[in-house]
């Protein structure tokens, strides 16, 4: 799994998707025309790439989306290709309104997504893949998910904290480290509390500098 997540972080950074620019004059180029459309599997995938677009020339677009997109994400993949375009739009815009609902699909392994058009590269964990892209401010909600009781549903709740982890690792912000530092002391399980102290030596740490003074 960590091969797949990075590996779509990586082609993020390293990419610079471009569309053609559209006259968003018309009626069917307005937001709630658009937001229409990427609702509807046969329209999803344009709708997608001319929100991108759109959101990057107009401020009330991106609301739209950060008020639209939780709701779509929440409901599941049903159907794929629209839930793992708003997947898209949130790592690519970067909306930090979709954190909760992405944290309800952390498990979800997508074997059919991929981030065609954007330049990006497969994944098999979309929500997992998408909070990276989002960054810093999926740390608390991430952070949260560790501070949750070992063995809640077994192998279930395990497996979050191990995405959350992998996750943090991938951030590799000082925010992300402190998460994992503070959370260390009170694991009970042996095998997260390892898989936590060799993500910690893997990681940066924070240099005195980059503290902030009062």
């Amino acid at each position: 799994m960590r091969r797949h997540i990075w590996l779509a972080a990586l082609l993020l950074m390293s990419s610079a998707a471009s569309f053609p620019m559209k006259d968003y004059g018309g009626d069917q180029n307005t937001t709630p025309a658009l937001l229409d459309r990427l609702q509807k599997v046969e329209t999803s995938d344009r709708a997608t790439e001319e929100l991108v677009q759109l959101s990057k020339l107009k401020s009330s677009t991106r609301e739209a989306l950060a008020a639209a997109l939780p709701p779509i994400i929440a409901k599941g993949p049903t159907p794929p290709k629209v839930w793992h375009n708003a997947v898209k739009l949130a790592a690519t815009l970067k909306i930090r309104e979709t954190i909760p609902a992405l944290m309800d699909w952390l498990n979800y392994f997508g074997s059919d997504f991929i981030v065609g058009g954007f330049g990006m590269g497969p994944t098999q964990y979309p929500a997992a893949w998408a909070l990276i892209q989002i960054g810093d401010p999926a740390v608390p909600a991430l952070a949260a998910v560790l501070a949750g009781p070992d063995h809640q549903t077994p192998r279930q709740a395990d497996h979050r904290k191990e995405v959350s982890i992998e996750i943090l690792q991938q951030l590799g912000t000082p925010l992300a480290r402190k998460a994992l530092e503070e959370t260390l002391p009170h694991q009970t399980d042996a095998r997260i509390v390892q898989t936590i102290k060799q993500t910690l030596k893997c990681m940066p740490k924070t240099p005195p500098s980059s503290a902030v003074h009062h």
